[in-house]
C-alpha cells in the first residue's frame, strides 16, 4: 500500500506513548471496534470516543472517522453519516468485510492518510464506459471510453493515478468495462459461499454471454487487484456491496478493492444510485485539484443537484486524504454547466404528431417511400433528443429539418390535401384580401386540428390560384411573383432555425423543379429570390415551403401562367 501510494516505510526501535487528543475525533462503533478505533486515532493524531450502538453515535455528529465492524455497515449507518445537510466535511468510514482483518484496514487507511504524493505519472484518469471514445493518456488528465482496447483499460486501471474515476454499470459484484472485458472478483474466490450470485448458481456469465468455465482464468475477467490509485471514485449503481439479502458480501467487488491494499481511499455508492456525469463532474475536479476528500465529498453531497437526485456517496478511508493542491483546469467544465433543455412544448409534440400522421396517411403514389422512411427515422431521433433532454445536437436538428423539407416537397404542392383530414372545426374569416399573384379576392379560413396542443392553421384560397397561404394562425407571411422570375416575401419570416425550398409543378406533365431559398447574411431568408430558370411556358403551380421552429411548416403558393412561347420564324415561300 505504502509503495503504491508513493511513500516509504521506516522501522523504528521504539515509539513514545501518546495521549489520544486533538481537535478531530475518531469514534469506535461497537465493542469489537474499540481497540481498532483507539489505534486509528493514535496513528492519525486524533482524540477517540466509543459508542456501543448506532443510536449513541448521534451524540458525536462531528466525528471525523468512524471505525466499526461490518455488522454495523448498513443503510442506517450510512444515511446517518452522509444523508445530512449541510455538511462541511464528510466523515470517513473504516471497516472490514471480514472483522478479523479490521486491523489491516486500520493500518492501510492510516498509511494512505500519511502518504504524500509529490508527483504522479497520471494525476487524474477518468474511465467512463458510457461514452463512445477510445483512450487518451496524459500526465494531468487521461480519459478512457467504451472504444478503448482491453490493454488500454488495464493500463489505465493499473496506472497508480492520483485520482481514478470509474464510471460504469455494476450490480455490486462486477463492473462492465467493454464487450469481453469485466472487472470481476470471481477468480480465486470461494464459490461455495451462499447466497451466491446467478453466475455461480447457473454457471453462466451474463456479462460475457458464455459459460463460467470458458471465462474463468481468461483475460475476459480482470481481477480488482490490478486497480491502483491513491483515490478511487467508483460511480456505479451498486458500489459498496451487492443488493443485501440477495447475495453474500463475500462476492462484493468493493471488498476486493479494499482488500487489495492498492487503493488509498474509496468513494462510492451504497445503494441504487442513478449516475449522471454532470452530477459528479465537480466532485472529480475538486479531488483532482487537491481538496481533502471529506471537503470535496461534502460539497457534492450538499449541492442542490446531488440532493435533488438523491445521489449519495460514502467515503471508505480518511477524509484528510488529498492530492497535492494544484491549479489544474477542469476538463469537464462544459459538462458541469450542462443543464437539460426545457421540456418540449405541446406545440412541438403536436407538430411531430401531425408530420407522422401525414406520412402515415399519405398515398404511395405521392412522394418517395425512401424519403418518408428517412424523415420518420430522423423525426424519431429528434423527438428522443428533445424528450430525453440531451445536449442540443445541431447536426441532428439540421438533418431532421432537411428530411422534413424533402418529404413535404415530394408531396402535392397544396399540402392542405394532406392535413385536411385531421380537422375538427372550420371557421371562415371576414377579411377578404386580394391575391398577390392575380388580384382576385381570396377567402381565408381557420382550421382547428384534432391533435392536442396543435395551433390552428389558417389557409387562404384564391378562386384562380388555389391555396396561396397555409400556416399557423399566429404567423404572418405572404409572397408575390413577377414575370421575370422574382419571388418576394412580405411579412415576418423566421429569423433563424429554418429551411425553405421553391417548387414548380408543371400541369399535365407533372414535372417538378426545386431550388433552395437562400439565407441573408443575418440568418433570416432573403427578402427576394430570382429562380435560375425562366418560368415555364405552360401554367404551373408555384410554392414555397418553409420548415421552421421545432417541427412546423409554412406554405406559400399560387397558380402562375408563365410566359408565352415565342412565335416560330415565318417561312420564306420563295426559297422553299
Amino acid at each position: 500500500m505504502v509503495s503504491t501510494l508513493g511513500g516509504t516505510v521506516v522501522f523504528v526501535d521504539h515509539a513514545d506513548e501518546a495521549v489520544l487528543s486533538g481537535p478531530e475525533l475518531v469514534v469506535g462503533l461497537g465493542v469489537d471496534a474499540f481497540e481498532h478505533a483507539r489505534l486509528y486515532a493514535h496513528l492519525t493524531g486524533r482524540a477517540c470516543e466509543f459508542v456501543e450502538d448506532l443510536e449513541r453515535l448521534g451524540a458525536f455528529p462531528d466525528a471525523v472517522v468512524v471505525v466499526t465492524t461490518y455488522a454495523f455497515v448498513d443503510e442506517r449507518l450510512l444515511d446517518q453519516l452522509y444523508d445530512r445537510y449541510p455538511l462541511t466535511s464528510a466523515p470517513g468510514l473504516i471497516f472490514s468485510y471480514d472483522d478479523a482483518d479490521l486491523s489491516l484496514q486500520v493500518l492501510t487507511r492510516s498509511a494512505a492518510r500519511h502518504c504524500s504524493h509529490r508527483h504522479f505519472d497520471h494525476r487524474r484518469v477518468d474511465i467512463n464506459t458510457n461514452i463512445e471514445f477510445g483512450a487518451h493518456m496524459a500526465p494531468e488528465f487521461s480519459i478512457v471510453g467504451a472504444q478503448a482496447t482491453p490493454a488500454e483499460f488495464r493500463r489505465a486501471l493499473a496506472s497508480g493515478a492520483g485520482l481514478l474515476t470509474l464510471y460504469s454499470h455494476s450490480d455490486g459484484i462486477d463492473a462492465y468495462l467493454r464487450d469481453g472485458l469485466v472487472l470481476c472478483p470471481m477468480e480465486g474466490a470461494d464459490l461455495g459461499v451462499q447466497p451466491a450470485p446467478s453466475c455461480v448458481v447457473t454457471g453462466y456469465c451474463q456479462r460475457c454471454s458464455r459459460p463460467m468455465s470458458e471465462v474463468l482464468g481468461t483475460e475476459a475477467l480482470l481481477h480488482p487487484r490490478v486497480v491502483k490509485a491513491h483515490v478511487l471514485v467508483y460511480c456505479v449503481c451498486w458500489g459498496l456491496y451487492p443488493s443485501q439479502h440477495m447475495y453474500s458480501p463475500a462476492y462484493a467487488l468493493s471488498r476486493r478493492l479494499l482488500e487489495s491494499f492498492t487503493v488509498g481511499a474509496l468513494v462510492t455508492s451504497w445503494e441504487i444510485n442513478i449516475q449522471r456525469l454532470p452530477l459528479t463532474a465537480r466532485l472529480f475536479h475538486d479531488v483532482a485539484r487537491g481538496l481533502p476528500l471529506g471537503e470535496a465529498l461534502a460539497r457534492h453531497l450538499s449541492s442542490p443537484e446531488a440532493r435533488g437526485n438523491y445521489h449519495k456517496l460514502c467515503l471508505i478511508g480518511d477524509p484528510a486524504v488529498r492530492l497535492e493542491p494544484l491549479d489544474v483546469p477542469d476538463p469537464l467544465a462544459g459538462v458541469q454547466a450542462f443543464q437539460k433543455p426545457p421540456t418540449p412544448s405541446p406545440r412541438c409534440f403536436a407538430g411531430l404528431t401531425l408530420l407522422r400522421l401525414m406520412i402515415l396517411r399519405g398515398h404511395s403514389s405521392e412522394g418517395r417511400p425512401d424519403v418518408a422512411a428517412r424523415v420518420t427515422a430522423s423525426a424519431a431521433e429528434y423527438e428522443a433528443m428533445r424528450v430525453e433532454g440531451r445536449r442540443h445536437d445541431a447536426a441532428l436538428v439540421d438533418r431532421f429539418r432537411s428530411d422534413m423539407l424533402d418529404w413535404l416537397t415530394s408531396q402535392d404542392t397544396m399540402l392542405s390535401k394532406n392535413w385536411g383530414r385531421f380537422v375538427e372545426t372550420i371557421e371562415v374569416l371576414p377579411h377578404k384580401t386580394p391575391c398577390s399573384a392575380c388580384g382576385r379576392r381570396t377567402v381565408a379560413r381557420t382550421f382547428v386540428l384534432r391533435i392536442a396542443g396543435s395551433v390552428p392553421r389558417r389557409e387562404t384560397v384564391c378562386p384562380s390560384c388555389g391555396s396561396v397561404q397555409d400556416m399557423a394562425i399566429d404567423h404572418t407571411l405572404s409572397m408575390s411573383v413577377t414575370p421575370d422570375g422574382w419571388m418576394h416575401l412580405h411579412g415576418s419570416p423566421p429569423r433563424s432555425g429554418w429551411l425553405a425550398r421553391v417548387t414548380i409543378e408543371r400541369f399535365f406533365t407533372r414535372e417538378t423543379l426545386h431550388w433552395d431559398w437562400p439565407a441573408a447574411a443575418s440568418g433570416e431568408p432573403v427578402q427576394s429570390f430570382q429562380v435560375p430558370e425562366p418560368w415555364p411556358h405552360v401554367p404551373f403551380r408555384l410554392s414555397l415551403i418553409i420548415v421552421h421552429g421545432d417541427s412546423e411548416f409554412t406554405v406559400l403558393g399560387c397558380l402562375y401562367r408563365g410566359t408565352l412561347a415565342p412565335e416560330p420564324d415565318a417561312v420564306d415561300s420563295t426559297s422553299a
